[in-house]
């Protein structure tokens, strides 16, 4: 949202979130459709590095730090394969995909606060 507001003045959280006529999600994403945010694949090379050899709890770490650091990782986000990585120590405990991936959010969420990150991803 900084790269926002020192791009041009805003009147609201959603104007923030829009460009070129085009209302986004997040401010992240606002961001790069502006073109504020150039190096938009670091934080995925990165992730993708590490989801191989990191446990679920660690990758979560990874990602909730990058997002407070204000790396660009709604990549990583809306990728399945690291969403899969990310959620699954909770698959390997016997949970549903679905199920799983709901208390992946969770413990994002709660990683997050701290920071107050948590409405990037709208959750």
């Amino acid at each position: 949202m900084q790269l926002i507001l020192l791009e041009s003045p805003k009147v609201s959280w959603d104007d923030a979130k829009s460009f070129n006529g085009t209302q986004y999600h997040s401010f992240q994403q606002a961001a790069i459709a502006a073109g504020l945010v150039t190096e938009v694949t670091a934080a995925l090379e990165c992730f993708n590095i590490f989801k191989e050899v990191s446990t679920g709890p660690q990758l979560r770490g990874l990602f909730a730090s990058m997002t407070i650091q204000g790396f660009p990782t709604i990549p990583i986000f809306e990728d399945e394969d690291c969403k899969y990585h990310l959620s699954k120590d909770f698959i390997d405990r016997g949970l549903s995909t679905k199920l799983a991936y709901n208390d992946m959010l969770k413990d994002l969420a709660r990683r997050l606060a701290y920071d107050d990150k948590v409405t990037i991803f709208r959750m």
